[in-house]
């Protein structure tokens, strides 16, 4: 016998905090920096590198808004497929008949 038990207002209370973080993300963006504000020997190498770099930087913050996200929506979803499946054993259980010991 397991003593496992889920709380699904706790994953519910979980997704919602979560969820704010990826919202906050969502409004972050990196601009371009000028190249030149490294002085002349850097700055040429980042007029190359400098783009690159923030357009990585961009994509990685974009990647992690949508990861929270999921895992926002992912958290409230258990909470009620855990409500869902106690309430069709409970169903279940109100079928049976007879000694179950």
């Amino acid at each position: 016998m397991s003593n496992f038990t889920v709380q699904e207002s706790e994953l519910v209370s979980a997704g919602s905090r979560v969820a704010p973080v990826a919202d906050e993300l969502g409004g972050i963006t990196v601009t371009v920096p000028d190249p030149q504000m490294y002085g002349t020997l850097v700055g040429a190498s980042a007029t190359d590198a400098e783009p690159f770099t923030t357009t990585q930087l961009n994509a990685l913050i974009t990647a992690e808004e949508g990861l929270l996200a999921s895992i926002a929506r992912r958290l409230v979803d258990s909470a009620r497929q855990y409500g869902q499946c106690e309430e069709d054993n409970i169903a279940r259980i109100a079928t049976f008949t007879g000694d179950l010991a």
